[in-house]
Parts: C-alpha cells; sequence; structure tokens
C-alpha cells in the first residue's frame, strides 16, 4: 500500500547536485516526512535551514520515515565538516540576541550566548566528560555534548551528565 504523503508529495522530481557553497543554520539531512516537516518548521520560525538529500525528495531510505534523532548525528556532522566542508566564523559581535554559537578567538575556539539584554556569556566548548566538543542547542538554550549526552546552561553549569563539573570558561 503506497503512503498519502508518496502519493501526493508534488516535489520529488531530482533535483541538480549541489554547486556551490550555501550558509544555514541548520542542515536537515534527508528529503522524507520528518526531514521536510522539520525544515518547513525551522523556516517558519526564522531558521536558516537547507535539506540536503542523495536522490529524490520522498524517496530512498528516507521516504516512509517518521525520523530518528540522536545525539551522535551531531557527532557525525561535526566530524563531517571538518573532513569536507568549513564551519563558517561567527563573531561574538553579530550574535543576534537570545542566541549561542561557537566563536573563533586569536585564543580558539569558545562558546558564547548573548542574552535578551546584550549580556554575553563564555563558555569551554570541551565537555569536561571526555573531552568532546560541544554544540549550541537553540530549542533547550544550553551547551549539548553530542557524544554522552551532557549538557550545561548558557553559563556553564551542569544541567546533566554524565560530566561531573561545568564549563566556565577561565
Amino acid at each position: 500500500m503506497e503512503s498519502i504523503w508518496t502519493q501526493t508529495c508534488n516535489h520529488r522530481e531530482k533535483r541538480p547536485a549541489l554547486d556551490r557553497q550555501i550558509e544555514a543554520d541548520v542542515a536537515v539531512i534527508g528529503g522524507g516526512m520528518a526531514g521536510i516537516l522539520t525544515a518547513w518548521q525551522l523556516e517558519q520560525a526564522g531558521v536558516r535551514t537547507v535539506v540536503l538529500e542523495a536522490d529524490q525528495i520522498g524517496q530512498g531510505q528516507t521516504k516512509n520515515t517518521t525520523a530518528k534523532i540522536t545525539v551522535q548525528h551531531g557527532l557525525f556532522c561535526h566530524t563531517f565538516l571538518e573532513k569536507k566542508g568549513e564551519e563558517p566564523e561567527e563573531t561574538a559581535n553579530v550574535l543576534k540576541r537570545g542566541y549561542g554559537a561557537i566563536v573563533e578567538t586569536s585564543q580558539g575556539k569558545m562558546g558564547v550566548y548573548k542574552s535578551e539584554e546584550g549580556e554575553m556569556f563564555k563558555v569551554d566548548i570541551v565537555c569536561p566528560h571526555l573531552g568532546c566538543e560541544l554544540t549550541w542547542n537553540p530549542d533547550e538554550q544550553s551547551w549539548d555534548c553530542p557524544c554522552h549526552g551532557s549538557r550545561f546552561d548558557v553559563r556553564g553549569n551542569l544541567l546533566d551528565g554524565p560530566a561531573q563539573e561545568g564549563i566556565q570558561y577561565e
């Protein structure tokens, strides 16, 4: 039996391979129902989003899925970017209020969160548990470890382990 999604998806034609570098806040991997709906909701919230699909929207491995999201995807994406592409450099000065990002400084990388009032909070981006690089979680307003799930608030205080200490920037 063919799903309603497969029967009614009007954008299933093949698209050409990406031929230029683009910037986005979020990359949704997989153009199945869950991927397209996730991308649409992110765009509605004002988040610059790109959908990455190996072949056709609504086809292949992701066509009938309801998605599987794990912390390991963050680790995979980080490794992929280090090997295949470059993360755009962001500076604390252009960071929007209410957002966090990893920024490049003369001392190396650090995590920066800019409050709605414009106050900046700096954190170390290395998880004290096993040394993985943290990522900013805009939904929870937290710094999250993609390896084992430790979470830290905007000031670097530990929210959830397995880490046993915070990530305050020295």
